[in-house]
């Protein structure tokens, strides 16, 4: 079931930690403070709403919610699978969150949310809510490790997911995900990634500069020198539009039809 304590939390001892009294345990949810040393969590789901005092925490297995500011230091350090999840909101510019590899799948752990937080060492999924602003991203291994996505429900800025880097920014893979109403005009501009720090993008997550992909039937060309000069950008283009000649008196006009750009006024000479 899921508990509720509207209160501080104050821990003792060598290694305090927060474990199911049985299987599969349930969620708890502490309204207040948490603190007094390092804490290891193993429930299924652990949410704080206010500050975490205590320096380090970390996840197995399990899935944890820092809401609210925070200015103390924290290291989090979250293992297991996808399930396992790191969820974060508010501003927690000291929050350094690292995601480890679990061996014996093999599989990694999830981070989402948005605000800001610090350093994040990552080995799975990061997915921003909104704007999620961290220092230094990246970490070990091979770029599928490291997967960023990127959520676009609306045009408008908090309605597309976006991270922004101000430190060391490592991509590996970055994947977009549309909604079905997502049909922006010609000429919009979408910065997924930005990097307020010096120097370009470190490599072409999406393939050469320029590239079009696909979203909704829809092309977008791709840039990694948009914004300020070295941030990851999607612009709506017009798509193709295809002319075939289908005798001496006669042409075919042919265009994605869920694009709002090209409208057939007439059908006939």
């Amino acid at each position: 079931g899921t508990n509720v304590m509207a209160c501080d939390l104050t821990f003792t001892g060598q290694f305090p930690s927060i474990r199911p009294s049985g299987f599969p345990g349930g969620e708890l949810t502490v309204i207040g403070n948490v603190g007094g040393g390092s804490l290891y969590v193993s429930i299924p789901q652990l949410v704080i709403r206010g500050q975490f005092t205590g320096g380090s925490i970390r996840v197995s297995y399990a899935s944890l919610a820092l809401l609210g500011d925070n200015p103390h230091p924290v290291s989090a350090v979250i293992q297991g699978t996808p399930s396992s999840t790191l969820r974060v909101q508010g501003s927690q510019p000291n929050l350094n969150i690292t995601m480890l590899l679990e061996m014996e799948i093999p599989s990694c752990p999830a981070l989402t949310g948005d605000g800001v937080v610090g350093d994040v060492t990552v080995c799975g999924t990061v997915t921003p809510d909104s704007t999620l602003s961290v220092k230094n991203f990246g970490g070990q291994g091979a770029p599928g490790w490291r997967v960023l996505n990127i959520r676009l429900s609306g045009t408008n800025v908090g309605e597309y997911g976006k991270l922004v880097a101000s430190g060391d920014l490592n991509l590996g893979m970055v994947r977009l995900f549309p909604s079905f109403g997502f049909n922006p005009q010609a000429g919009q501009v979408f910065t997924i990634v930005e990097k307020t720090s010096l120097g370009p993008i470190a490599n072409a997550i999406f393939g050469p500069e320029g590239t079009i992909t696909n979203l909704n039937g829809m092309p977008f060309r791709i840039s990694y020198v948009g914004g300020d000069g070295n941030d990851v950008t999607l612009t709506a283009t017009p798509p193709r539009l295809d002319i075939a000649r289908t005798n001496a008196a006669q042409v075919r006009l042919s265009w994605p039809t869920n694009y709002p750009g090209f409208q057939l006024q007439r059908a006939s000479a």
